[in-house]
């Protein structure tokens, strides 16, 4: 490469890099932001410890659409329910499955043996899973 030739590509370089210092910028505040709304639902609205696991529900680099159905699903439970809005039965019934049945619901604001779902060994992730795949068929 002539001196010319590096002379002129030089000013290409620093841009290219100035550009991706700034999308990795722009990435950090996108990351630090969704943690933030996380947190403050969480603190917000009081809701049965298996929806916690809808705000971080994933499957998986690259996370599935799916995935993200699911998680929007049951973000839309937290929302109703935490807001009072919505009685946890009907969310789960509007935005998971409709054939989810009153017990079925009971049984998952409760968890496994009367404890909260998110501190059982299966954890909120599967009671994610089981209704996901209700749902899907």
């Amino acid at each position: 490469m002539s001196k010319e030739a590096a002379q002129e590509a030089a000013p290409e370089a620093a841009q290219e890099a100035r550009e991706a210092a700034q999308e990795a910028a722009q990435e950090a505040r996108e990351a630090a932001a969704l943690r933030g709304l996380a947190a403050h639902l969480l603190e917000k609205w009081e809701v049965p410890e298996a929806l916690h696991a809808a705000l971080s529900f994933v499957d998986g680099p690259p996370i599935s659409e799916a995935a993200h159905r699911a998680s929007r699903a049951f973000l839309a439970v937290h929302a109703g329910a935490g807001s009072g809005a919505t009685p946890v039965l009907d969310g789960l019934r509007t935005h998971v499955s409709p054939a989810i049945s009153k017990a079925a619901a009971k049984a998952f604001v409760k968890g496994p043996e009367g404890g909260a779902v998110g501190g059982g060994a299966e954890g909120g992730d599967g009671a994610i899973s089981r209704a996901r795949s209700s749902r899907l068929g």
